[in-house]
């Protein structure tokens, strides 16, 4: 671990810790980016910084945040899944497929990823039968 890992981990620890509270996620991703600020190489702080974005509704900042994990780390499948599941929610279909993709090469033996990707093409035909929907 280096010196800006260590700086970082009070930081890492505490965001965590607020979080669980739902009422500080606000407080929670702001000690989670300071974490991320401070080691910018560690996967796992962009990864939980991510998801609290998203948790406070600040899509694109989240989007950023757990790309920045996968690629810091390719072959962590809850970096993968967390991307797979952030594309479902935004409707992203192509990219939500792609990254279910790389999931089951990353874990061939879980049967669960066909049903994940036929789920992604049933949700895919659905919205595209529903067409665009309203705010």
């Amino acid at each position: 671990m280096c010196s800006s890992d260590l700086l970082a981990e009070p930081f890492y620890k505490l965001g965590l810790l607020v979080a669980e509270d739902t009422a500080r996620l606000d407080e929670a991703a702001a000690w989670l980016g300071k974490a991320a600020e401070l080691a910018p190489d560690e996967p796992r702080i962009h990864y939980n910084y991510g998801l609290a974005l998203q948790r406070v509704m600040k899509p694109d900042a989240a989007e950023d945040e757990l790309l920045t994990a996968h690629r810091l780390s390719l072959e962590t499948p809850d970096y993968v899944n967390a991307l797979v599941f952030f594309y479902m929610q935004r409707k992203e279909w192509s990219k939500a497929r792609r990254y279910a993709q790389q999931l089951r090469e990353l874990a061939p033996q879980d049967r669960g990823l066909d049903a994940l990707l036929q789920e992604i093409a049933d949700d895919e035909r659905q919205s595209k039968v529903q067409g665009p929907q309203a705010p």
